[in-house]
């Protein structure tokens, strides 16, 4: 949650809103219809797929150093996580196909693991 903190410090963020199950969506000029969940995990220092070369605009000077990481760093861990919540938002049946094809794996053996997808939580908060 680190780069949610370096988005607070940024001068393009915009708003807030709820979203489906109760995700905070988080808007910038970057990312006007919402910032994608890699990029508010990763970090915006640099370059991102559709952020309009808009990056990073910080309000002062006082960026903690732990929020600071190189662009091949920052670059890594986006890649990470934008496989992550692809899957995240795959159908069940897209993610067996997605499975089966990335893995080279019987159709049969990868429908036994489907209990154990990652899933996105699905039932409301009660706050």
């Amino acid at each position: 949650m680190m780069a949610l903190l370096l988005c607070n410090l940024c001068q393009r963020l915009k708003s807030f809103k709820l979203g489906e199950h109760d995700r905070v969506i988080a808007s910038c000029e970057a990312y006007p219809d919402g910032i994608p969940e890699a990029v508010i995990y990763a970090g915006h220092l640099y370059s991102k797929p559709g952020d309009n070369g808009l990056k990073f605009l910080k309000k002062n000077d006082n960026i903690p150093d732990y929020l600071q990481q190189s662009e091949q760093e920052e670059n890594e861990h986006y890649e990470k996580l934008s496989a992550h919540y692809t899957e995240l938002d795959m159908t069940d049946d897209e993610w067996l196909k997605f499975k089966c094809e990335t893995g080279n794996l019987d159709y049969e053996f990868v429908k036994t693991l489907l209990p154990f997808r990652p899933r996105r939580e699905t039932e409301l908060k009660v706050w």
